[in-house]
């Protein structure tokens, strides 16, 4: 079972680490602490808000679970597009629009909607939903720490070549979350 819970909260995790990727690429890895929170919570509370949802409302949710992530995810990749064009970072607005609360809280609900059906299955298992949950959540922290370093450093001496690669790695999870690869 300890196996099970390790995999798991690593694949759960790798959405969050390609973003903060790209978080740490476009200059908001001194918003860190709140990241951590952000995803941190939703990662904690969306598999238990899946338990609690219960199989019925998971067909109701189906639907819309296949397009709201990936188009939040799009949304944000072809901003970097937008925004990799620009000279500097020293513009910090477009960065602290994304990390501001409300753009966590989008961001974060985009990653973290595939993990209603991870409470819907393996939480109805054997697994102790509390167990479930606190994995995929120190996973989800733990890779969205070391994807906002790697971001960060990446983007060094390469602001504009940073941005593209993040708003074409946000794109590219959009497409592999629509197409259920994520």
């Amino acid at each position: 079972m300890a196996v099970d819970l390790v995999i798991l909260g690593v694949v759960i995790a790798s959405n969050n680490f390609a973003a903060a990727l790209a978080l740490g690429a476009v200059g908001a890895r001194s918003r860190r602490w709140r990241i951590l929170v952000a995803f941190g919570v939703f990662e904690f509370l969306v598999p238990l808000t899946g338990l609690w949802l219960g199989r019925e409302a998971s067909n109701l949710i189906a639907d819309a679970a296949e397009w709201i992530g990936p188009i939040l995810l799009a949304s944000l990749g072809c901003w970097a597009l937008y925004k990799a064009n620009e000279r500097s970072l020293g513009d910090n607005s477009g960065v602290e629009a994304i990390t501001s609360w409300k753009g966590l809280i989008a961001l974060a609900g985009g990653l973290s909607i595939d993990n209603l059906f991870v409470g819907f299955s393996i939480g109805l298992g054997r697994l102790d939903p509390l167990t479930l949950a606190t994995t995929i959540a120190v996973f989800s922290i733990l890779f969205t720490q070391i994807g906002l370093e790697i971001g960060a450093r990446a983007s060094g001496n390469h602001e504009g070549s940073a941005r593209k690669a993040a708003g074409l790695l946000l794109l590219a999870l959009a497409v592999a979350d629509f197409l259920g690869f994520v």
